[in-house]
């Protein structure tokens, strides 16, 4: 469910229904609205289960206050240039905004695509996992692009 409107308004939701969260979209127009329990970190714990990873194996990329809780864990949170503040606050790493391929930026800034690798951006679409080898760590890292993970797992307990 999402909230269009002014940031006010997501004071007013969280009033009259305590058991929800809204985090705040990028541009601060809108919200998603959510129980407390679910977040994108959530869904990406459930999957650090099942492949017996960790989070120190993550990188994550978002933008907007639903991404605070998996940008926070992950073992590399990277925030998009155009991300809200608080975003870029607890992040490990600002890039350049999304419509100047930030994540391509990000890759190869890191080291995880050749640095004349142009236009990766375009072939790693918006939640998707994809593994990477790091020739120098020789482990897989699992490679989340922010998304909509908490709209595929919902909580834990619903897997």
């Amino acid at each position: 469910l999402a909230y269009f409107g002014d940031p006010k308004g997501t004071d007013l939701l969280r009033e009259a229904f305590p058991e929800i969260k809204t985090p705040l979209f990028a541009d601060r127009r809108g919200a998603d609205v959510i129980t407390k329990e679910v977040s994108k970190a959530n869904g990406i714990q459930a999957l650090l289960d099942y492949y017996q990873k960790d989070w120190s194996d993550i990188v994550a990329f978002g933008d907007s206050m639903n991404d605070y809780e998996m940008i926070e864990k992950a073992g590399n949170g990277i925030a998009m240039g155009n991300a809200v503040d608080k975003l870029k606050e607890v992040a490990d790493y600002v890039t350049r905004p999304i419509e100047e391929e930030g994540v391509s930026f990000a890759l190869r800034h890191f080291g995880y695509l050749p640095a004349d690798c142009r236009g990766a951006q375009k072939n790693i679409k918006q939640g998707q996992m994809c593994t990477h080898q790091d020739e120098n760590a020789q482990s897989d890292l699992l490679f989340y692009c922010s998304a909509f993970i908490s709209d595929i797992v919902k909580t834990e307990k619903d897997i």
